[in-house]
């Protein structure tokens, strides 16, 4: 059995009153198995895999933003396509959220195809450091030794699974260069699947 431990973080869930709380989590198998507040309990058999220190970090489930302007301002098009906010009138109870949506878009195609569950990004340098400590056995079979050490923009295949650094994307989101450095950093990562 393929266990991993992680301790010492602050865990956010999606249970409504328990939402928050600093502790642990057992992975079985690439699946939750436990969890806990505080220090894990006495095992009853030694992990037969990694433990992974959070150094009081957050552990979330995987995440998806909400928030979107896929549709509204057209990939490729200038003021025209321009639909996220009306400045011809402050005041539209007429207007729909579908009037301002191209469906058509090209960005609803990109977004199918970028990402699948199976990508891994890592959005600041600590995250890769954990990457870099908890998979090193696995990192030095990879040849590009620049890969291996999971620099931002370079593309690292473990375990199935495609990571991608992406060091300082939240600094980057501020600066409009940085910003699309990082997209063209995700961009490599080849698609998943053709659209539905």
């Amino acid at each position: 059995m393929n266990q991993i431990l992680i301790k010492n973080v602050n865990i956010w869930t999606m249970d409504e009153e328990d939402t928050r709380f600093y502790g642990w989590v057992l992975l079985e198998n690439g699946k939750i198995a436990s969890m806990g507040e505080g220090e894990p309990p006495a095992m009853p058999v030694q992990i037969d895999g990694d433990v992974v220190y959070g150094e009081g970090g957050v552990l979330t489930p995987g995440l998806i933003d909400i928030h979107s302007h896929i549709g509204l301002y057209e990939d490729g098009l200038g003021f025209e396509g321009a639909d996220g906010n009306e400045d011809t009138d402050p005041a539209t109870p007429h207007l729909r959220a579908l009037d301002g949506v191209n469906p058509f878009d090209r960005s609803f195609r990109e977004a199918l195809e970028a990402l699948d569950p199976e990508a891994v990004l890592l959005l600041d340098n600590n995250a890769a450091d954990v990457m870099r400590e908890t998979y090193a056995d696995m990192l030095v079979a990879i040849d590009d030794f620049d890969t291996a050490m999971l620099k931002p923009g370079l593309v690292a295949h473990m375990q199935g699974r495609r990571v991608l650094a992406l060091d300082g994307f939240e600094a980057a989101l501020t600066d409009k260069a940085a910003k699309q450095r990082m997209w063209a950093y995700i961009k490599q990562l080849t698609p998943a699947a053709a659209p539905l």
